[in-house]
């Protein structure tokens, strides 16, 4: 397969904007890797960090947090350990629960304070169930897992029909390759450039280099001020943010499977989208990049609201699995703008 960028995607994000005063930053990353081979367990360690800019440009960090992972994928995806720094006990109800399907729920349901709540902690839990199953994509790139509809492969947790999203649309390309028993994907992605902000070495978290097969799941999250309102304070804030997927092909090249670039306005007393919208960069597949203008649908939810009614009313054809988590990531900003209240 070659490594293209399929027409209607604007192709990845070559830098790190420089950090402004008075603004907020959110980084989180979520590696996954099988130290054990393709059947064996799947690793994760999620790192994230906020960190507050003051109007001297000065960097502080307001919070960190990290989770580590290992679970089951083959026989039954249990989560076999799971830990986190700053230490939370009740993450170990988890143990023994499935680590994909039922996570979020298990989420909800055991620790009914974390759903939702704004922390590194909350939205670092919530990629686990992804970043579980995408960390098989170097595999399936690389041809250590057979991912052939039918395939027999005890690794292959791909089902014949996905009808979930613009990418996996009836008629759309990967849905056809599938029903004519042909492996999915048609590209490897794209080559990801560096985002490390040289000249700003307080940019992103620490980030170690990802291994031979990882993967990673990035984010990215800028929140300023802009204009003045009656009371001297903002009357709006510009949210300026990106997603990024990627593994490490056979090569050792690390290529980028999805990016989005996400901007949106909020009003700055009530918390709701005034705007916003998306840029597809990088798509697996020819039609991804149309699910890109359901961002517009957020338009008038709070920050408070957006997760609820992303779960409840972005679920067609019309959109993106990823670009909906990632929407959801959005909808965790409350704490952030918190500290930007109190600037």
């Amino acid at each position: 397969m070659a490594r293209i960028l399929f027409p209607g995607l604007a192709g990845p994000a070559a830098t790190t904007p420089a950090r402004a005063t008075r603004s907020v930053r959110r980084t989180t990353t979520v590696d996954g890797q099988r130290p054990d081979g393709p059947l064996g367990d799947v690793v994760l360690l999620g790192r994230g960090r906020d960190l507050l800019t003051d109007d001297r440009g000065r960097p502080s960090i307001i919070g960190e947090c990290e989770v580590r992972l290992r679970a089951d994928f083959v026989v039954d995806q249990a989560v076999r350990e799971i830990s986190s720094v700053p230490p939370e006990p009740r993450l170990a109800r988890l143990v023994g629960l499935p680590s994909r399907v039922g996570f979020r729920k298990a989420i909800r349901e055991l620790l009914p304070d974390r759903r939702d709540d704004g922390t590194l902690l909350s939205l670092l839990l919530y990629e686990i169930p992804i970043v579980t199953s995408l960390s098989r994509l170097a595999l399936l790139h690389n041809g250590e897992i057979d991912s052939t509809p039918g395939s027999q492969h005890p690794a292959n947790r791909r089902r014949a029909t996905l009808a979930v999203c613009a990418g996996w649309a009836p008629g759309g390309t990967m849905a056809t390759r599938m029903g004519e028993g042909l492996r999915p994907m048609t590209t490897e992605g794209v080559a990801a450039p560096s985002l490390a902000a040289d000249d700003d070495p307080a940019g992103w978290h620490e980030l170690p280099a990802l291994s031979p097969s990882g993967f990673r799941r990035r984010r990215r999250i800028d929140i300023t001020t802009s204009g003045a309102g009656s009371l001297g304070g903002p009357d709006e804030l510009n949210v300026e943010s990106l997603f990024r997927d990627t593994y490490v092909a056979a090569d050792g090249l690390e290529v980028i499977v999805h990016e989005y670039s996400v901007t949106a306005r909020l009003d700055a007393g009530s918390r709701t989208f005034l705007d916003c919208a998306a840029v597809a960069d990088v798509l697996p597949a020819p039609e991804c990049h149309r699910a890109a203008v359901s961002t517009e649908r957020v338009v008038g939810q709070t920050v408070s609201e957006l997760s609820n009614y992303v779960r409840a009313h972005m679920i067609d054809l019309g959109t993106c699995t990823h670009l909906n988590d990632h929407l959801h990531s959005l909808g965790d900003l409350s704490p952030l703008l918190d500290t930007l209240d109190r600037l």
